[in-house]
């Protein structure tokens, strides 16, 4: 193995290193809207009275079109093992879970025998946080990682010969299935790639299994919850799905949703003559069917205007190129190669640019909603109607103990200190219920987070705690001073869920443990 070799490996190493080490970094142990169904089924089955048919419903029940049964039956191990519900643990097996995706690409790049620097594109496209709700939302993250996995497996045990293997990906294109709604396209991509292989035979025996899982989503649909696909109209549909296609493309900062739209008309339009014309029997190319299918039913069960990017779909386009570099790998030149490294290291610069912001303030405002429920039994963040449907959850197994809310913040210690703080004038002012600072006087950074205190004036015991969201810096403070985030920064009060009154607002820095009285009250 040569030097350029060496550090060839040592580089898509680092790149994917950086990736779960920022993962472990911002995944935090904090339920968030969904995650409300695995609490639900934790409920029912730590139950000792509940029922096995009860137990099963609850099991097989489809929330929000997707039945998500493999999650849960994780979910219930690590309840065995533990005695809890860890979120961050769910999100660190998602992240295992991704890495095993990465891995398989890699092999299907190492079979293609080119030289490992051009393996770089795999690393660059997947190994970034454009998909950051996949590393910070417990449901969503696993639920997305697992079908993806599951998929892939079926598709590389049907592209082995024999009966065992034949069984293999059955089984594996069930457990997508059972994983997110998708997982049904699991099926359609065996199907494909046994119909283009010219193994008719077995095209027969795979239609019992997935017509059978059909039955029982179909029956399950009608005790569950479901989209309403009643509002979907041509003129949202095609724009939303080119950009789903072409969401690596909006990375940049000006014409984001034209620039997806382009990126996701050549995509496909290099799907389709790749099939037609470079290879249409692999298991990359079935995987292209299925990754476009994908975006396909999302559109037709999600209505969508085209024009933001939907972190927890962001997943879909980067492995689209990367099953189309693969493809289109055996026949291009190496000077492509080296312009496909350059802009697939520009989007994976860009991605964590624009989304490890968003990731640690996540992070933040996680943490914050902690404290709110700690002290409150509430968060600001969800609507009153949301907490009101979910409070006959969140409520009994909370004080069972069955997932915990980490108040780092505002303990009744903390909330003493608080109120004993001494004062500073802050430059904050209020309009429409947005607090904004435009020069606050600390040090500001990802990991350098600051909140605000709202203490009723009347009930001290009332407070509330919301992180500040610091604006991005400039692209040229960052390069040149490493300063991610400016010093202004808004906390958004206009749909939290706050009681009326007035309230103080005091400034906490966690980093030094030290609270401050600002000048300024909020009156809701």
């Amino acid at each position: 193995m040569n030097n350029t070799q060496k550090f060839s490996i040592s580089l898509c190493l680092g790149i994917a290193l950086l990736f779960f080490w920022q993962i472990t970094r911002v995944s935090n142990n904090t339920p968030y809207l969904d995650d409300v169904n695995f609490i639900d089924f934790i409920l029912h089955f730590a139950n000792p009275r509940q029922s096995i048919s009860d137990l099963l419903t609850q099991l097989f029940m489809v929330d929000n079109n997707h039945m998500a049964v493999v999650p849960k039956l994780g979910l219930s191990l690590q309840y065995l093992l533990f005695q809890d519900i860890n979120f961050k643990r769910i999100l660190l097996i998602s992240a295992f879970q991704l890495a095993l995706i990465g891995t398989w690409f890699i092999w299907q790049f190492k079979q293609t025998k080119k030289p490992y620097w051009m393996a770089l594109p795999i690393v660059f496209l997947w190994f970034q946080p454009q998909y950051y709700e996949i590393s910070n939302w417990a449901m969503t993250g696993i639920q997305q990682s697992s079908v993806i996995l599951f998929s892939i497996l079926a598709l590389e045990c049907i592209s082995k010969p024999g009966k065992k293997y034949f069984i293999l990906a059955n089984i594996c294109a069930g457990l997508a299935f059972y994983s997110f709604g998708s997982g049904v396209l699991a099926f359609a991509g065996i199907g494909y790639y046994l119909l283009a292989n010219k193994r008719y035979r077995e095209i027969l025996w795979l239609i019992p299994l997935p017509v059978i899982l059909l039955a029982s989503y179909v029956y399950m649909r009608q005790l569950g919850s479901v989209a309403d696909t009643s509002t979907i109209q041509l003129s949202h549909a095609i724009p939303f799905f080119f950009n789903l296609t072409g969401t690596i493309a909006m990375v940049i900062s000006y014409h984001v949703s034209e620039a997806a739209w382009i990126l996701g008309t050549i995509l496909l339009l290099l799907a389709i003559g790749g099939l037609a014309k470079i290879n249409h029997q692999s298991k990359i190319s079935a995987l292209i069917l299925m990754l476009l299918a994908n975006c396909l039913l999302i559109v037709i069960s999600r209505d969508g205007l085209g024009i933001y990017m939907v972190s927890r779909f962001a997943t879909l386009s980067p492995l689209l190129a990367m099953c189309l570099y693969l493809l289109y790998l055996p026949k291009i030149s190496n000077k492509i190669v080296l312009g496909i490294v350059l802009l697939s290291g520009a989007f994976w610069a860009g991605s964590y640019v624009q989304y490890l912001p968003v990731m640690y303030n996540q992070k933040h405002q996680a943490t914050a909603e902690a404290a709110n429920w700690s002290r409150n039994r509430a968060w600001t963040y969800a609507s009153e109607r949301f907490q009101s449907n979910a409070a006959g959850i969140l409520i009994p197994s909370y004080n069972q103990d069955l997932w915990k809310s980490e108040n780092t913040i505002l303990s009744d210690q903390q909330l003493k200190a608080c109120l004993a703080s001494k004062s500073m004038a802050f430059s904050m002012r209020e309009e429409n219920q947005k607090i904004t600072t435009d020069d606050f006087p600390f040090e500001t950074g990802l990991q350098l987070p600051y909140y605000l205190i709202l203490i009723d004036t009347l009930t001290p015991n009332k407070a509330f705690v919301k992180n500040i969201e610091f604006r991005p810096s400039s692209k040229k403070n960052l390069l040149f001073h490493g300063q991610w985030l400016s010093n202004s920064g808004i906390v958004n009060l206009q749909q939290a869920q706050l009681a009326k009154g007035t309230y103080q607002i005091y400034v906490y820095d966690p980093g030094s443990q030290r609270f401050w009285k600002t000048n300024r009250t909020f009156l809701r």
